[in-house]
Formats: C-alpha cells, sequence, structure tokens
C-alpha cells in the first residue's frame, strides 16, 4: 500500500487537532450558554412579564420596586451554584491537603488529557517514527512563526491605535478644553486624558496579546503531546527484549 504524501499526513494531522479543539470548545461554549441564558435571557424575559402584568393590572404596582433585586437574583444564584460546583467541592481536600492540591490536581487532569491525545493520534493518525519527528518539527516552526506574528500583530495595533486616538484629539480639537484663562493669560492646564488614553491603550494591548497568546498555547500542548509521543517510542525500542 502506497504512503501518502507527507503533506497529505500533516493536514490530517492539523485535522486531529481541529477536532480536538472543536471538543473542547464544545464544553466551554455550553457554560457561556448557561450563563447567557441565566444572566441575561431569564432576566430580561422576567422583566418583560413584570412590567406586562403590571401594567394589565394582575400584579401589584410596587412590584416594579423590586425588578432590580429579582433580576439581580438570576446572576447571583447562578454565581453560587458555578461557585459550589466548581471551587467549594474542593475545598475539604485543599483545607487537609494544604495548598498544593489544586495545583497538583490540574497536573493530573493534565497528564490524562495528554495520555488522551497520544492514544488518540496512535489510534487515528499511522505514522512511523521518521513521518512522526517531521510533523513534530513542522509543527514547532509554524508555532514559533505563529508566537512570531502574534508580537507582531500586537505591536501593529498598538501603533494604528495610537494614532487613532491622537486622530481624534486631533479632529475634536480636545487641547483648547484644556486651556484657561487667568488675569489675561492663557496657561496649560493639566489633564488626565493623556493618562486615560495610555491606560485604555495599554489594557487593549494585553487583551490583545493573552487571546492571541492564548490560541498559541492551545496550540503548544499538542506539540508537546507529538514529542512525548516520539520519546515513548524511543524508550520503548531502547527497552531490552
Amino acid at each position: 500500500m502506497q504512503r501518502s504524501s507527507f503533506t497529505e499526513l500533516y493536514e490530517t494531522f492539523l485535522d486531529f487537532v481541529r477536532q480536538e479543539i472543536q471538543k473542547e470548545r464544545s464544553t466551554v461554549n455550553k457554560k457561556m450558554l448557561s450563563v447567557l441564558l441565566w444572566c441575561f435571557v431569564f432576566p430580561a424575559l422576567l422583566s418583560i412579564i413584570i412590567v406586562i402584568l403590571t401594567n394589565l393590572r394582575i400584579l401589584p404596582f410596587y412590584t416594579r420596586h423590586y425588578l432590580d433585586w429579582i433580576l439581580l437574583a438570576f446572576p447571583v444564584f447562578y454565581a453560587l451554584y458555578f461557585l459550589n460546583s466548581e471551587v467549594l467541592k474542593d475545598l475539604p481536600s485543599l483545607f487537609k491537603k494544604g495548598g498544593m492540591t489544586t495545583t497538583l490536581n490540574q497536573a493530573l487532569k493534565d497528564t490524562k488529557w495528554r495520555e488522551h491525545v497520544c492514544d488518540e493520534l496512535e489510534k487515528k493518525i499511522k505514522l512511523n517514527d521518521e513521518e512522526l519527528g517531521q510533523i513534530a518539527s513542522h509543527f514547532k516552526i509554524d508555532l514559533d512563526n505563529l508566537y512570531s506574528r502574534i508580537r507582531f500583530i500586537t505591536v501593529l495595533a498598538g501603533a494604528v491605535f495610537f494614532l487613532i486616538l491622537k486622530g481624534l484629539d486631533l479632529f475634536f480639537d480636545t487641547d483648547s478644553k484644556n486651556i484657561i484663562q487667568n488675569n489675561s493669560h492663557f496657561i496649560n492646564k493639566p489633564s488626565n486624558y493623556d493618562f486615560s488614553e495610555l491606560i485604555v491603550l495599554g489594557l487593549f494591548l494585553i487583551i490583545f496579546y493573552l487571546s492571541g497568546n492564548q490560541t498559541y498555547r492551545s496550540l503548544l500542548r499538542f506539540l508537546q503531546c507529538t514529542e512525548l509521543c516520539i520519546r515513548k517510542r524511543t524508550e520503548k525500542k531502547s527497552l531490552p527484549i
């Protein structure tokens, strides 16, 4: 049976990575959907129903005074439920085993995930040692290029955003508002507007960089799994028969 070209094998590997990421995103999307429903949709529907019922005199008019508290109840109870299911259940073990428990439990989860990915990689993509090494090398180069592109785009976005802010300042002539007249002399009035611009720009760049870096870290895990598969194969060959 003729082997596929390396480009086809690499495309199969990328499809495998894409499918695994989609599985993780489906779980995150379910959580985001529950947040959207319980914190936005249900409170909005309840507020509309209460307003309609009070206008129709089915509910007393003073019910509207409690509308803010009713709307606040949905996100509060959902936050308590999420806190109990994700955090509070680990508190007993945290007090018993110490503060490193959470870190070690996360390390165990990561190890199980890597083992799962390695097993799926061996089952779904039949690769020999040379092909697996080539895929790891090419994927590492692509990730390095991705990380360089993230840094370049972050710097470029900062420069463009800074020029946009300065252009808006010149367009609206905001500097003229910072001048006051004192004894027929114009004195420059210090303003915190430029500092607020720098803070906004800094926060924007931080969020922009962290977003791209999160993508890089997610893909880097699959490179680590590929290197782990190579190491396992090497160790098996080195074992005495």
